[in-house]
């Protein structure tokens, strides 16, 4: 898809891109029995068992040909004006419940603090995008907010909600503080089947709530600088649950799923050793 030069400094601007209709109906069916294989799949004893999020899609071998879609990789190229590659974090989900919807802001980056770490060194441009993909199963007022902005500016927003949410947590669950500062601060987009919404992975962003199942895929990429170098070593290093990102080899061959990524010209160097003492980072 062609991004427009208005369209790209509004999400350089803002930090995020809603793109209608990305995918078509054929598009969207083909997702939708992605999912299906995947989420519902028959144990040992032949029962299907439920499992309502996947990750990481690298140990899917039926994933593998969305993470390299070149109606994706075309649009994400166009939008940064460089070679993009794959940043590995990736999940799919199916969340019939709402409580199994996590609506709190966050970012997805390495460094959470605003101005904190690496990852806000203005030198170099931070180029590490999240692509969201959704396929609600019908119009359910689902999709995601995000505050405008929080990934260059806007600092003060930053520190209103971490002080709030770690000295006065009985005040941040509040549904009359999150009405207020949904609201006021925040910007809901809401999605239909086959909507795309590409965002900087530090723009502050949560999960709307969903009346009904929500269908969705969350993908990384980035252009190959030392941003998409941290965010790799944060995900597959630095957090305690670093295994869940990381290619299972007891489901795929990693030498396979390399070549894969070569072939697509989206691979990027992993990390080879935890870095250390790198300020900023969330661990």
């Amino acid at each position: 898809m062609y991004i427009d030069q208005d369209s790209k400094k509004s999400f350089f601007e803002k930090g995020f891109l809603v793109l209608p209709n990305f995918f078509d109906v054929n598009e969207i069916k083909s997702i939708i029995n992605l999912q299906n294989r995947n989420h519902y799949r028959k144990d040992i004893n032949n029962v299907t068992v439920f499992r309502k999020i996947i990750k990481p899609l690298s140990s899917y071998k039926d994933y593998w040909s969305l993470l390299s879609n070149k109606k994706i990789l075309k649009t994400l190229k166009n939008l940064l004006d460089d070679k993009i590659v794959y940043l590995h974090n990736s999940h799919s989900v199916i969340q019939k419940n709402k409580k199994d919807i996590d609506i709190n802001w966050h970012r997805d980056n390495a460094c959470r603090v605003f101005g904190l770490g690496p990852d806000w060194d203005k030198k170099i441009s931070f180029n590490v995008l999240r692509v969201a993909i959704y396929i609600p199963e019908t119009n359910y007022s689902t999709g995601l907010g995000v505050i405008p902005k929080t990934h260059k500016d806007k600092k003060y927003i930053c520190r209103i909600l971490r002080n709030i949410r770690t000295k006065l947590k009985r005040i941040y669950f509040s549904k009359y503080f999150r009405f207020f500062f949904d609201n006021i601060f925040g910007k809901n987009i809401y999605v239909q089947q086959g909507d795309c919404v590409i965002f900087m992975a530090n723009l502050y962003h949560r999960s709307l709530p969903s009346n009904g199942t929500r269908r969705a895929i969350f993908l990384s990429y980035g252009t190959d600088n030392k941003h998409a170098r941290n965010y790799l070593d944060y995900y597959f290093n630095q957090r305690e649950d670093s295994d869940e990102f990381k290619p299972n080899p007891n489901k795929i061959n990693e030498n396979e799923f390399k070549k894969f990524l070569i072939n697509a010209d989206v691979y990027i160097d992993l990390p080879k050793s935890k870095k250390k003492n790198i300020k900023g980072f969330t661990i």
